[in-house]
């Protein structure tokens, strides 16, 4: 008689305890209890409060690939070179920018970050931060600011934007290559996900397109239920996203799966033009417009099914 892998080809594994932070659908054998324990994400999430931000601020840089307890955010209105670092509950000042500037795009983690474009006025500067300064590398090709950004600091998108609304740009760590144009070119709109399958979010009228980036071209995806035209907050990657926020400035919060729109609890501040970063289930909302320091954190409860 076959066994179970022989059948499936999967393997569970065996573990003393449940893990500290599962996924959602990861299947494990606890030897403690002898059960097999499946981890199931349940519930719309909630909104809490955060440490706030030492310098109240909109328009800010960040990255929707850094995480809850290791955020970023950089520059913002009035063409501020302040940072921040985030480490799960207060903000610390780091080393400033080399060209202060809002409305930038960005891309990375807390310890190797790009901010690339903005309005200084508009300007092509790129530039790397390493956990503590910030080096200025090669320019984009097209200047712009209220653009997206998603991916890593060596291997970047910079989506959209004003002056060439539709033009997308790939960076692997020296020099930025222009590649596949956006379906629907818009300025304002949100970014996240990899160089290689990436989501674009909102901005332009009405406000609610989405997109998916496969590496070399752009398709079409199902709209978001609210619209945003311009500084929204994201997290996640293209088939576990979370958007949130967005001028008209609200309080909504969606998550994608690859496929549908699902509404989830909404932000305690209504507000646009701020900073973020996370995961579907662990994201971050930074500061600003109205300018504020608030910051608020996102998360689904994991529960564990026991069979």
């Amino acid at each position: 008689m076959s066994s179970f892998n022989e059948i499936k080809g999967l393997k569970i594994k065996y573990l003393s305890g449940n893990p500290s932070n599962p996924e959602d659908g990861q299947v494990w054998y606890n030897s403690s209890s002898a059960k097999v324990v499946v981890a199931g994400v349940t519930g719309n999430g909630g909104w809490s409060s955060g440490g706030s931000l030492n310098t109240a601020r909109k328009n800010i840089g960040a990255s929707a690939s850094t995480t809850q307890t290791a955020g970023l955010v950089f520059g913002g209105v009035g063409g501020t070179a302040l940072t921040e670092e985030y480490n799960g509950s207060s903000w610390s000042e780091s080393g400033d920018m080399n060209t202060g500037r809002r409305d930038m795009g960005g891309a990375g983690i807390q310890t190797a970050a790009l901010a690339f474009g903005g309005n200084t006025p508009v300007t092509v500067n790129t530039e790397t931060y390493d956990g503590s300064t910030w080096s200025e590398v090669n320019n984009l090709n097209t200047g712009r600011n209220s653009l997206a950004g998603a991916g890593l600091q060596a291997a970047a998108l910079a989506i959209g934007g004003s002056v060439s609304p539709a033009a997308v740009e790939s960076s692997h760590g020296s020099t930025w290559s222009e590649v596949g144009d956006l379906n629907t070119g818009r300025a304002g709109l949100g970014g996240l996900g990899t160089q290689t399958a990436a989501l674009a979010v909102g901005g332009g009228s009405p406000g609610n397109a989405v997109e998916e980036w496969n590496g070399s071209s752009w398709t079409a995806a199902n709209a978001t239920s609210t619209n945003r035209v311009e500084g929204t907050g994201e997290a996640g990657t293209q088939t576990a996203a979370l958007v949130y926020a967005g001028a008209p400035s609200t309080a909504a919060t969606e998550a994608y799966d690859g496929t549908t729109w699902s509404n989830k609890s909404s932000m305690s501040t209504a507000r646009s033009e701020l900073g973020f970063g996370g995961s579907q289930g662990s994201a971050l909302a930074v500061g600003g417009n109205p300018n504020t320091a608030v910051t608020e954190e996102f998360t689904i409860p994991v529960t564990r099914n026991i069979t």
